[in-house]
Order: structure tokens, then C-alpha cells, then sequence
């Protein structure tokens, strides 16, 4: 995820930002009108899951001495990173005849190929938006993402990565682990990890200003960003927080919306530099709280994402909008920032 630098001493990371930011590009959705092809076909609206209970959010928690156990990472597998072929500029033109190599799956069952790629951003930072005073000032059009340290399966099918996101001379690295099965607890009753994909650590590091620099290291399983299985009208919620620092990120339910959920929206069809690339679109609201307090202890935020589940589970599209008051100007700030890929991910190695 991309740092702020044009807006001074952000109170921490935004974890949500860190999966994917900027540039979003065209998107639309898959047309299934024209072409054949033999699929399930199911009619309706699936029953949304029954929603989980959240964590209690510690808003003040001081630095423990000592952390439980981690949850036990599979072998990262010893494969060399691949850089992505350069993409035309500008980007051809997406057919609407065109249809994707692909299609998403109900979950990622395969690690993704380590691999470097371009993304193609929008974005901006507007300071009293709505106001006569108000100033926009874009943001970079152009970034990369790493997908390295790539895991083995595990014993419940389950695997991880990183994603080193590279964004105005900014680093961000994020740690995802999937689980496409879930986990059942080592007890044997309750407590399990529910199929899905969470955010496990994320440290972004800005050369220009070491007082932008932060880590979210949230307990085990962290917070889920995308369940599995996907289908249109899957909802879910989540909670997570460091126990460190008493940053907590939420999933769904707010101050102002407090039964919100997160959504799964249906396929769409991304559109990578005139490639397209089927993935399913997910829609979240929720709020960054941080134990620190001050006139951005709360950030509140929207997130799309697009995830290309029959990729590892990459997220090769992005749309973030977040609502705070910058911390040095105390200014009322709205920050937008999109990211869409510019070519076909590799496959997973099979």
C-alpha cells in the first residue's frame, strides 16, 4: 500500500489500503449473453452466511511481554520472481467481445506464481472537500507489486504470501494467508479459522519520512478481506487487532453503521492493459481505530476489490476511499486511490 506523503504524520498504517491501492480501470461486468460454454448455473440469490461474532476491539491495550504461539506457516517454496512483460502505453482498447482466459473460482485453490507486476493507478488527496478552500492534488498514475515469499500448501490446503507494493517511492508489504477450507480449532470445539482470505502483517516502510513508517501485526488469523466460498450476495465481518499498538482494523460493522457487513458483489470483468481478466468484486465498508486518539483515531473507509481467485487469490483491481482529519493541518481530508493490473497474471504452479 501507498503512504501519504503529501499529507504529513497519518497516525498509522491503513491496513485496507495496503491490500491493493490506487488506480482503478475500467471495469465491467462479465458478458455471459454471447459466448457458450458448459457451467453451473445456479438461480436466485444465495442465503447469506449467519454472521460471526466479533472479537472484543481493544482501544487501549499496552505492549504485551510475550505472544501466544503463531499460527504455523507452511514451507515458503524456493522459487526465483518473474518480471511481468511490459504493457504498451497507452493501453489498447478492451474489446467487449473479448472474454477472459479464466474464470474465477469459488475459492483459490493454488499458491500464486512469485512474479513482479505493472499496475496503472488513479488517485487523489483533497483537503476541505465541499468547500471553496478545497484542493485536490493528484497522485502518481503508475506503481508495481511483488508477489513473493510464496508458501507450500499446508495441511488444511492452505497457503500464504507477500505482496510488496511499490507506490510514489513508498513500500508496503502485505501478508495474506488463505485458507480455502477453513481451519478447525486444535481444541476441537469453536475458535477455528472460517475459508477465506486474511491480512496477517503488513510493514510499509517510506524512505523520505521514517516517521511514516509502521507496522499491523494483528493476532492470529487476522482480518479476512474475501470468503470463500464466493458467491453474489455472500456477506461477511471482521475484526483484528494488534495487541502492541491497540490498532484495530474492522470489517463491516462502523460507528455510524454498526450492522454493516461486507459483500460480494458478482464476477467481473477487469480489464488489464485490453486483457480481461474475470475476478469476483467485493465491496466493504469499516473503520481503522487506532489507541492513540487524537482527531484521527478513527479513519473510516470503502473499499472495492477484485479478486482473481483462479490466480492464488491476487487482487488485481482496487478502489479505496477513505474520510479523516490529517493529523498536522487538522484539515478534513478525503483520500481516493485505485489500482487495476496491467497483464495477465502467470498461472499457479500446478
Amino acid at each position: 500500500m501507498m503512504r501519504r506523503r503529501l499529507v504529513s504524520n497519518r497516525i498509522g498504517p491503513c491496513l485496507l489500503a495496503a491490500l491493493v491501492l490506487a488506480a482503478c480501470g475500467p471495469i465491467s461486468p462479465v458478458d455471459t449473453d454471447v459466448k457458450q460454454a458448459g457451467a453451473n448455473v445456479f438461480y436466485g440469490v444465495p442465503t447469506p452466511s449467519p454472521l460471526p461474532s466479533l472479537p472484543p476491539i481493544i482501544h487501549y491495550l499496552n505492549p504485551v511481554q510475550a505472544f501466544p504461539a503463531p499460527v504455523e506457516q507452511p514451507p515458503v517454496l524456493p522459487v526465483q520472481i518473474v518480471l511481468s512483460t511490459p504493457t504498451p502505453d497507452p493501453c489498447p482498447t478492451l474489446s467487449p467481445l473479448s472474454y477472459p482466459a479464466k474464470e474465477a473460482t469459488a475459492a483459490a485453490l493454488h499458491p500464486p506464481a512469485p512474479a513482479t507486476y505493472a499496475f496503472r493507478r488513479t488517485g487523489s488527496i483533497t483537503t476541505n472537500p465541499g468547500t471553496a478552500t478545497q484542493k485536490v492534488v493528484p497522485l502518481p498514475q503508475s506503481g508495481t507489486r511483488q508477489v513473493t515469499n510464496v508458501s507450500a500448501l499446508g495441511s488444511v490446503q492452505d497457503f500464504s504470501f507477500d505482496v510488496v507494493d511499490t507506490f510514489h517511492d513508498v513500500v508496503t508489504t502485505t501478508s495474506y494467508h488463505l485458507y480455502p477450507q477453513g481451519q478447525v480449532s486444535s481444541l476441537g470445539v469453536g475458535g477455528g479459522v472460517a475459508p477465506g482470505v486474511y491480512i496477517t502483517a503488513m510493514v510499509t516502510h517510506d524512505p523520505a519520512d521514517p516517521s511514516n513508517d509502521h507496522m499491523f501485526n494483528p493476532l492470529a488469523p487476522g482480518v479476512e478481506i474475501f470468503p470463500f466460498p464466493a458467491a453474489p450476495a455472500a456477506t461477511w465481518r471482521s475484526a483484528a487487532t494488534d495487541p502492541l499498538t491497540g490498532t484495530t482494523e474492522v470489517v463491516g460493522p462502523t460507528a455510524t453503521a454498526p450492522q454493516g457487513t461486507a459483500t460480494i458483489t458478482d464476477h467481473v470483468r477487469v480489464d488489464a492493459c485490453g486483457v480481461p481478466i474475470d475476478a469476483w468484486e467485493a465491496t466493504m465498508g469499516g473503520e481503522e481505530e487506532y489507541a492513540q486518539g487524537g482527531p484521527n483515531s478513527r479513519v473510516d473507509f470503502t473499499l472495492t476489490i477484485d479478486m482473481a481467485t483462479q490466480y492464488g487469490g491476487l487482487i488485481v483491481g482496487d478502489n479505496l476511499v477513505e474520510n479523516y482529519t490529517d493529523q498536522k493541518t487538522q484539515l478534513k481530508t478525503t483520500y481516493t486511490a485505485g489500482a487495476t493490473i496491467d497483464v495477465l497474471p502467470a498461472a499457479p504452479p500446478s
